[in-house]
C-alpha cells in the first residue's frame, strides 16, 4: 500500500482548537521532544454512504506561544487504506488538505464497490525532529439509499471580507428522501458568535460575526454542519476565512 501525504501550507493560518475540543484525542500520548508519541484527534464521520463525500477533521497538538509561532511548525500527515489497496491510485482518490496549528481534513467520496467496513490509518509527524503518532479510523460505507445530503453550501469554505461586512451569511439546504423535515445544528464546539438559524423544514442559515478578539487571534474558523432526518445524521466540514480590514 502507498502512503499519501501532505505538508502544512503557509497560506493558511491557525485553525481553531475549538472544533476538536471536547472530542478527545485518539491514539497515543501527547506531543513532546524528538521521538515521543504524538496524540492524534480525529472526528469520525457520523455516516458514510456511496456517492456522498466523507469529511474527517484531524488535529495534533503543537507547542507554540502564539499562532505566529505555530505557523512555523511543519506537520507531515500521511494516510493509507487498510481495506482498499487500490484507493491511493484511483483517479478519484481521497484528498488530504493540511493547515497550520496541526490541522488537516481528509475527504473521500466512496463508490459502489467500497460498500462495507473500511479502515483508514492516519499518521502525523512534526518536522524535523518532533513527535509522531498513528491512529486507525474504522467506519462502514452503506449503499446510500434514502440518504440525506447537503445541497448547499457547496465547496469547502468561503471568505468574509471584513473591509466590506462584519458578518458572513451561509445558506444551508439539505435534501432527504426519507423525511420532509431535517434538524440542522453545529457539531463539536463551534466558534463563539456563530448561530445556525432554521428557515424552513430543510433550509437554514449560518451566521458568523467574529469579535475583534477573534479577528486578531485567527484568520481561519472551521465549522461542522450537522443535519438529521430522524434516520441518520450527516455532517459537512466548512471553513470561513477572514480577510482583515487592515
Amino acid at each position: 500500500m502507498r502512503w499519501i501525504h501532505g505538508k502544512t501550507q503557509p497560506l493558511f493560518r491557525a485553525l481553531q482548537v475549538a472544533i476538536l475540543g471536547g472530542l478527545g484525542c485518539l491514539s497515543f500520548g501527547c506531543v513532546g521532544s524528538a521521538g515521543e508519541e504524538l496524540a492524534i484527534a480525529v472526528v469520525a464521520p457520523l455516516s458514510a454512504s456511496v456517492g456522498r463525500e466523507v469529511s474527517v477533521p484531524l488535529a495534533v497538538p503543537v507547542r507554540a506561544a502564539s499562532a505566529a509561532d505555530a505557523s512555523q511548525e511543519t506537520v507531515e500527515w500521511n494516510w493509507r487504506s487498510l481495506t482498499l489497496p487500490d484507493l491511493p491510485s484511483r483517479l478519484r482518490r481521497p484528498s488530504l488538505t493540511t493547515y497550520t496549528l496541526g490541522r488537516a481534513v481528509w475527504r473521500w467520496t466512496p463508490v459502489a464497490t467500497d460498500e462495507g467496513p473500511q479502515e483508514i490509518e492516519f499518521s502525523a509527524r512534526i518536522l524535523p525532529n518532533g513527535g509522531h503518532g498513528l491512529t486507525t479510523l474504522r467506519f462502514v460505507v452503506d449503499s446510500g439509499v434514502a440518504a440525506a445530503l447537503f445541497r448547499e453550501p457547496v465547496g469547502e469554505g468561503t471568505t468574509l471580507d471584513l473591509r466590506r461586512q462584519e458578518c458572513v451569511h451561509i445558506a444551508i439546504v439539505v435534501e432527504s428522501s426519507a423525511s420532509p423535515r431535517v434538524d440542522l445544528s453545529l457539531g463539536g464546539d463551534p466558534p463563539e458568535n456563530a448561530t445556525l438559524v432554521p428557515q424552513s423544514d430543510t433550509t437554514g442559515e449560518l451566521v458568523f460575526c467574529p469579535s475583534p478578539e477573534q479577528v486578531t487571534a485567527d484568520t481561519i474558523y472551521p465549522f461542522v454542519l450537522l443535519a438529521s432526518d430522524g434516520k441518520q445524521t450527516i455532517q459537512k466540514a466548512y471553513v470561513v476565512v477572514l480577510v482583515r480590514a487592515t
